[in-house]
C-alpha cells in the first residue's frame, strides 16, 4: 500500500465517512425528536433499555468479534473457517444467556432499581440478538478491509434503527414501548443488508491461504484480551447509566441520556475513520514500516480537523444548544455536554488508537489498562452521583477515561516512531483555528445574544476561513477527496 500525504487516508475512509456522516444527521433527528415526544421519564425507560442491551452484548460476544477482525486481517487462514466457528460460538453463548435473563432476569433487574427492565424482557432479548449479529459482521467487513462495501450498506440502511423508532413514536403512541419495537425493525433491516454481501465476499473470494483454521483455542486466545477491553469498555460507558437509575430514577436518566445520546451521535465521523483506517497500521507496519510515522501523523491531523473545533464549539454552545434541541425541560442536561467535551475529543482519537493497538498485538496491555480505568470509574460513581447526582457521573467519566487515552497516544507514538514536535508543528494550525472559533462564538454570544443556529454558522465560518488562512487545509486537497478516482 503507497501512502500518498492525507488525502490517502480520507480516501480510505470515504464511504465510511459518507456512511456515517449520514448517519449521524438522521440519528441526531430521531434522538431529539424521541427526546421531545417521549419526555425525560419514557426516554429515560428507552435509554435503560439500550443501555441494559449493549452491556449484555458484551457478555455474549466474549470478544469474538473483534478476534474474527484480526483473523481475518492476518490474511493467513481459511475465512469460511473462521467465520463459521466464531458465528457458532456466538449463537451458542446467546441462547445460553437469553435462557438465563428470562429465568433470573427479574431478581437481577431489581437489584438496580429498574423493575421496568422486566416488562421489556422478550424485546430485551431480541435486540440482544440483533445488536449481537450486526457488531460481529460490521467486525467481519473491518477485518476484511472492505469498509468501503459495510459503509454503502449502512448508507441505506443504518437510518432504520433510531428512525423507524421515531416513526413508531409518531404513528402508534408517545411511549418507551413503540421506540423499542421501531428500534427492533431497523434492527433487523440492517442485519438482511449487512448480511447478504458478506455471504456473497466470502463465496466469492479466492483466499491464499497458509494456514486452514486457527481452532477454539486459539480464537479464544486472540479473544481473551478484547473481551477484558470490551467489557471495561461498555462498564465505563454504561455503569453510570445504570447507576444513575439506581439512586435518582428514570426521569434523571432521561436528562443525562440526552447529553450522552448527542454525544454518541457527534462522535460517530471519529468510529469511521477509526474503523477504516487502524487496520491498515498492521499492513503498513509490514510492509512500509518507514511510513508508519506518517500514517499516525495523518490519522491524527484529519481527526483533529473535525473534532478540535467541534468540541470547542459545543463546549461554548451547549447551555442554548440542548433546550434549542430538545426543550427546556432537559435543560440540566447542558452542564452534562459541557463536561464531557474533553471525553468527546479524547475519543475521536482513540476509536483509531485503540484499534490500532488490538491489531499490532497490544490487545491484552490495553485490556489491563481499560480495565483498572473501569473500575475507577465505577467506585467513583458510587461516591459522586449520589453526592452531586448526573454531574458527578460526568465529571467521574472525564478523570477516569483522559488518562486512558493518554497512556493509548504515549502507546501509539512509540510503536509508530513519532516525534511530538513534527505532530504539534502539523496539528498547530488546527489547534489556534479551533480556539479562534470558540472566542469569536463566545464574544459574539455575550455581548449580543444571538440566536443558537446564527451562532453556530458565524462558528462554523471563522473556522473555515482561519483554518484555510493557517493552512490547515487546501482547496485543492478537498478537490482531491471528492474526485472519485
Amino acid at each position: 500500500m503507497k501512502l500518498q500525504g492525507n488525502i490517502s487516508i480520507l480516501k480510505n475512509a470515504r464511504w465510511s465517512l459518507l456512511a456515517r456522516v449520514l448517519n449521524v444527521v438522521l440519528k441526531a433527528i430521531a434522538v431529539i425528536y424521541l427526546a421531545r415526544l417521549l419526555g425525560p421519564n419514557e426516554f429515560g425507560i428507552f435509554t435503560l433499555i439500550l443501555t441494559a442491551a449493549a452491556l449484555i452484548t458484551v457478555f455474549i460476544d466474549l470478544g469474538i468479534s473483534p478476534a474474527t477482525a484480526r483473523f481475518l486481517a492476518e490474511e493467513k487462514w481459511n475465512n469460511r473457517k473462521i467465520l463459521l466457528s466464531s458465528f457458532t460460538i456466538l449463537l451458542g453463548v446467546y441462547f445460553t444467556i437469553a435462557g438465563l435473563l428470562l429465568l433470573f432476569g427479574g431478581h437481577l433487574f431489581n437489584l438496580i432499581n429498574a423493575a421496568v427492565l422486566d416488562d421489556f424482557s422478550v424485546y430485551l432479548i431480541l435486540l440482544i440478538f440483533f445488536q449481537v449479529k450486526h457488531q460481529f459482521f460490521k467486525k467481519c467487513y473491518e477485518g476484511l478491509k472492505r469498509v468501503d462495501l459495510s459503509s454503502k450498506v449502512s448508507l441505506v440502511f443504518d437510518w432504520t434503527p433510531w428512525g423507524l423508532a421515531l416513526i413508531f413514536v409518531l404513528i402508534f403512541n408517545a411511549t418507551a414501548n413503540y421506540a423499542v419495537l421501531g428500534k427492533l425493525a431497523g434492527s433487523i433491516l440492517i442485519l438482511i443488508g449487512l448480511g447478504i454481501p458478506l455471504w456473497k465476499i466470502i463465496n466469492d473470494r479466492q483466499f491464499n491461504i497458509t494456514r486452514s483454521f486457527p481452532g477454539y483455542f486459539k480464537i479464544f486466545s486472540y479473544a481473551l484480551p478484547m473481551l477484558v477491553t470490551a467489557i471495561s469498555f461498555y462498564i465505563y460507558t454504561h455503569s453510570d447509566i445504570l447507576i444513575i437509575q439506581g439512586f435518582l430514577g428514570e426521569t434523571e436518566v432521561g436528562i443525562y441520556g440526552v447529553a450522552v445520546r448527542l454525544l454518541e451521535t457527534l462522535h460517530v465521523p471519529a468510529a469511521a475513520i477509526g474503523s477504516a483506517v487502524a487496520a491498515y497500521f498492521v499492513t503498513v507496519r509490514n510492509n512500509e514500516p518507514e511510513n508508519l510515522d506518517k500514517l499516525y501523523y495523518d490519522t491524527t491531523n484529519w481527526t483533529l480537523f473535525i473534532f478540535f473545533p467541534l468540541s470547542v464549539g459545543l463546549a461554548v454552545t451547549a447551555k442554548d444548544l440542548i433546550p434549542f434541541l430538545f426543550g427546556h425541560e432537559y435543560s440540566a442536561a447542558g452542564i452534562i455536554a459541557i463536561i464531557y467535551t474533553p471525553m468527546l475529543l479524547a475519543k475521536s482519537l482513540s476509536a483509531t488508537y485503540s484499534l490500532a493497538l488490538d491489531y499490532m498485538g497490544y490487545a491484552k496491555q490495553r485490556a489491563i489498562a481499560i480495565s483498572i480505568s473501569a473500575a475507577l470509574n465505577i467506585g467513583l460513581n458510587f461516591i459522586m452521583i449520589p453526592r452531586y447526582g448526573i454531574i458527578g457521573a460526568a465529571v467521574t467519566t472525564q478523570i477516569t477515561y483522559l488518562p486512558l487515552v493518554l497512556w493509548y497516544s504515549v502507546m501509539i507514538q512509540r510503536l509508530t516512531n513519532s516525534n511530538n514536535a513534527v505532530l504539534l508543528k502539523k496539528v498547530l494550525p488546527i489547534l489556534i483555528s479551533g480556539i479562534t472559533m470558540g472566542l469569536v462564538v463566545f464574544t459574539v454570544n455575550h455581548f449580543t445574544e444571538q440566536h443558537i443556529l446564527t451562532l453556530i454558522f458565524i462558528g462554523i465560518i471563522v473556522y473555515l476561513v482561519s483554518a484555510y488562512s493557517s493552512g490547515a487545509f487546501k482547496i485543492s486537497e478537498v478537490k482531491k477527496l471528492l474526485n472519485k478516482q
